[in-house]
Formats: structure tokens, C-alpha cells, sequence
């Protein structure tokens, strides 16, 4: 059941990827789960610790460092799951970028939609 501007509208069979209402959908469900998790949509990319970018079907999560990262993770993996969205395991991928000394194993190159990203 989904509420918008106080009607209800009740999903039966859920959504699929090509579903031409599905981006609309799923940028609705997005919309909710943001607002659970309180980002804070102040300021510029320069002065905020989480950020999420939408596109298409896809979510982008870029945090100022790994603690903020794994609790951005985590409230957006919980949030999603209450209303019925799931992760695709094996298409989530993320990347670190620092100045520091490398202490973890990574990918130097990052492909998202056809198009490849260095670090």
C-alpha cells in the first residue's frame, strides 16, 4: 500500500526494471526512505558528509569518509527493506578514493553503464 497526497494506492504485483511507471515508482519509494533516513539536503557537494545521486534505476552513495559511509549504508539498506525494495548483490559495487596509503584491496577502475572510471 502506498500513499500519495492522502490517497492510497495498493500494489499487487510489485515492479519491474522496464515498467514505464517504474522510475517514477521507484523514485517515489526513494523519495520516503530519504526522508527516514534525514539527509541533510543543505548546503553544497562540497559541505555535506552523505550524499545520494539517483539515476535511472540506479543509486549512487558518496560519503566524506567510511563511517559515514557504512551508517549511510546501512539506514538505506533497513529504510529500503520496510517497504519492499532489495539490493542487487552482485551488481553493488563501491570504490574508495583517498589521498592516504592504500589499506584496502580495490579496483583501480570503476565501470558504470558502459562508461569506465579511474580512482
Amino acid at each position: 500500500m502506498v500513499k500519495i497526497q492522502n490517497c492510497n494506492i495498493e500494489l499487487k504485483k510489485g515492479l519491474r526494471q522496464r515498467d514505464s511507471l517504474s522510475t517514477c515508482w521507484f523514485n517515489i519509494f526513494l523519495e520516503y526512505v530519504m526522508r527516514k533516513i534525514k539527509v541533510n539536503l543543505r548546503g553544497t557537494i562540497f559541505n555535506r558528509t552523505c550524499q545520494f545521486w539517483l539515476l535511472r534505476n540506479d543509486l549512487v552513495l558518496l560519503a566524506s569518509n567510511q563511517a559515514v559511509f557504512n551508517k549511510c549504508f546501512l539506514d538505506l539498506f533497513f529504510y529500503s527493506k520496510e517497504i519492499g525494495l532489495s539490493d542487487n548483490s552482485a551488481r553493488t559495487k563501491y570504490m574508495i578514493n583517498t589521498r592516504i596509503k592504500e589499506i584496502y584491496q580495490r579496483e583501480k577502475n570503476f565501470e558504470y553503464h558502459g562508461e569506465i572510471y579511474e580512482s
